[in-house]
């Protein structure tokens, strides 16, 4: 019997062996995996980072609403200016 559970132990120390190395292989292959993505992953939000600071600067050059109606306000009044004067040299 004794013969039996040294067997018994070779083999599940073999197995537990066994099993630890491809266990470790799978950690180290996460690991790595996880580096790679971590680096794309700062890649793309330094791409991202680029193109919101461009949108901030485009942004940043845009009329404001305020802006737009007081030059149309003006605009109108000069038109309106041109059709009076229009209209009474027409008459």
């Amino acid at each position: 019997m004794n013969n039996i559970d040294d067997l018994k132990k070779y083999y599940f120390n073999q197995r537990f062996k066994s099993l630890e190395k491809i266990f470790n292989a799978k950690i180290k292959a996460i690991d790595k995996a996880t580096k790679i993505a971590s680096k794309a992953m700062n890649k793309r939000l330094e791409g991202m980072n680029y193109i919101r600071h461009q949108l901030d600067t485009q942004a940043s050059s845009f009329i404001t609403r305020k802006e737009l109606i007081a030059i149309l306000i003006a605009e109108i009044a000069l038109v309106s200016l041109i059709v009076s004067i229009l209209l009474k040299l027409l008459t």
